[in-house]
């Protein structure tokens, strides 16, 4: 949810694309394009404590760490990958039932729900254009569904004339 990433952007996250230094993750998206998306000071708190504690209780003790390249491995015939997207998608359910969800949420629904909160927030278009990796500014536009009571909103506030 904090970067918008596509499921199998996150998959195949990699360690050294997370520059705690910076605040920003290199994203790897459609047609091997990189795009830099910030994230918030908690999310990259936990994932240091994720990247220093947890993670090496994924990988069995007869793996290579040196392979372990990817922020969420999985082993699969000895050798380190990524987790797949099916299993990503089996914990995401298992997570949301365990929280007392019972709203239909999907990894894109997250994807989603970051775009529709940035833009309620005020951030413009073009800029969730960059965080989300969309080449085209129309693609973006599906966002965009705000209520009609906020549209009005909006325009009041806005238009030179009222």
């Amino acid at each position: 949810y904090a970067a918008g990433m596509r499921v199998s952007e996150l998959v195949n996250l990699t360690i050294d694309s997370i520059h705690f230094d910076t605040g920003f993750i290199n994203i790897l998206g459609k047609g091997n394009k990189e795009r830099m998306v910030p994230l918030p000071k908690n999310i990259l708190d936990l994932l240091r404590m994720y990247l220093d504690v947890v993670i090496e209780k994924l990988i069995p003790k007869n793996a290579n760490p040196a392979a372990v390249r990817y922020v969420f491995p999985t082993v699969y015939k000895k050798e380190v990958k990524p987790v797949s997207r099916q299993l990503l998608w089996i914990l995401l359910n298992k997570i949301i039932k365990k929280t007392g969800i019972t709203k239909k949420i999907s990894p894109h629904s997250l994807r989603h729900s970051l775009a529709t909160h940035l833009l309620k927030n005020g951030a413009n278009i073009r800029s969730l254009q960059l965080l989300l990796g969309h080449e085209q500014l129309t693609t973006v536009q599906i966002y965009t569904h705000l209520e009609n009571k906020q549209v009005r909103e909006i325009y009041d506030k806005k238009h030179p004339r009222v």
